[in-house]
């Protein structure tokens, strides 16, 4: 087995990489002497005195990378798709995903669908106007 964990998941013990891993609650109690999670990460290290402890990182919001694509607003999305669409179809296929809550858009010539996240929304635009590394930072 390459990992080994504790009833708490408090501590894994990943053999493959020779690391005790502990979560950042149980590394704050161990720091307290004589705590029973001191004791317990005292007989980790015992059994296993050559493995390196590293504190569990979580995939939080300071950790992901910024949004390239930060300034692409449904307005900004809204004068892109008049200005590159020639027959208008695109614009009412945008129009229709937009949300109800998308304020100052006019729905009444579009073909009514549920309405869709922003996340949806910037999908469709990127994947239909071929959005490049270049032009998203032409946006922020």
């Amino acid at each position: 087995m390459t990992n080994e964990r504790n009833n708490k998941n408090n501590v894994t013990i990943n053999h493959v990489t020779k690391e005790i891993v502990i979560s950042k609650q149980f590394n704050t109690r161990a720091k307290r002497y004589n705590t029973p999670e001191y004791k317990e990460l005292l007989n980790v290290i015992k059994d296993f005195p050559s493995y390196e402890v590293k504190v569990r990182t979580t995939n939080s919001r300071v950790n992901r990378k910024a949004d390239s694509y930060k300034g692409l607003t449904y307005s900004y999305m809204e004068t892109y798709v008049r200005s590159h669409d020639k027959d208008g179809l695109k614009y009412k296929e945008f129009i229709a995903l937009l949300p109800s809550r998308a304020k100052g858009f006019n729905k009444e010539d579009s073909v009514i669908l549920k309405d869709q996240s922003y996340g949806v929304v910037k999908k469709w635009f990127l994947s239909t106007f071929n959005f490049e590394e270049k032009t998203k930072k032409e946006v922020a």
